[in-house]
């Protein structure tokens, strides 16, 4: 009887232990991070995570005015840009909806997308779209997970932290930059319209710049109207060359006459974008540059 009886503890003892690591091997599966991941056809990769520099806070050497960054998040909030691959692999159309993505802090916070470039699409048979997502989270020394949630299943696509203190970002952002192709060539067709737009609105490229063609509007940077031109004949033809290392490097080629038909400064009050542009926006203000 009382052999029966340990016998009978020490298989609840094994059931206990199993049940455990089973709860345990469930969780860490949950958890398993795989940059891509395919549900019912349509296949999501993560393309590139980059945490958002203060592009315009350049300390002593540039006083930003308060117009320059309307969009960025607000002290001790830091973004997560996210850039992913959606490709559509059946024959069929696939829906997607950026509200499938989420970031989730290990202590169960779950922050929402705060913008998408796409919050909404239908993906036809076949078709592959680059598309980005950004996330703004407190500052925190936790682990964070970027997950796709769809048809009630959850993949795990990518762990980061926040970098805590924008300065230090901002070193090794000069340590290790963006590995930006040499040559425009190797970028893909931009779209004007949508370059138009993020100049105008979500870059705000406009507040230095102004409106192209209306004089008086620009405040710090020249008018870019006519740049296409312009840029040909400052790089031997090679406009689109030319304002595409504007862009990653301001001080490589500073316009000759800014505000009020004075001089740029020097060093370039212009940021180096390529820490915040994604191949389809930098393809898109170069189309949209280089038809003004």
């Amino acid at each position: 009887m009382r052999r029966a009886l340990v016998l009978k503890l020490f298989a609840a003892l094994l059931l206990t232990s199993a049940v455990a690591s089973a709860v345990l091997l469930w969780r860490f599966s949950e958890k398993r991070v795989s940059r891509e991941a395919v549900v019912e056809g349509l296949k999501l990769r993560v393309w590139r995570a980059r945490w958002l520099v203060d592009h315009m806070d350049h300390g002593a050497q540039f006083q930003k005015p308060a117009s320059m960054s309307p969009d960025m998040p607000a002290e001790g909030t830091e973004r997560l840009t996210v850039e992913f691959v959606l490709s559509n692999m059946t024959a069929e159309p696939k829906r997607f909806m950026a509200s499938e993505l989420s970031l989730e802090s290990e202590d169960g916070r779950v922050f929402e997308p705060e913008w998408s470039q796409w919050p909404e699409l239908e993906l036809l048979p076949g078709q592959m779209i680059h598309t980005l997502t950004f996330f703004d989270v407190p500052e925190q020394d936790q682990a964070l997970l970027v997950r796709w949630s769809r048809q009630q299943r959850q993949h795990s696509l990518l762990i980061t932290y926040t970098p805590g203190h924008h300065s230090e970002v901002e070193q090794k952002r000069q340590e290790t930059p963006e590995q930006w192709p040499k040559t425009v060539m190797w970028l893909p067709a931009g779209d004007a319209a949508r370059g138009k737009q993020a100049f105008m609105e979500r870059f705000s490229c406009v507040s230095c710049h102004g409106v192209p063609g209306q004089a008086g509007t620009q405040t710090l940077g020249p008018d870019l109207n006519g740049i296409g031109k312009a840029a040909g004949q400052r790089a031997n033809g090679d406009a689109a060359q030319y304002l595409y290392d504007s862009l990653l490097e301001p001080d490589k080629a500073i316009a000759p006459i800014c505000v009020n038909g004075q001089p740029c400064a020097t060093p370039s009050g212009m940021p180096p974008f390529g820490s915040l542009l994604s191949v389809e926006d930098m393809s898109d203000l170069l189309a949209y540059m280089m038809s003004l």
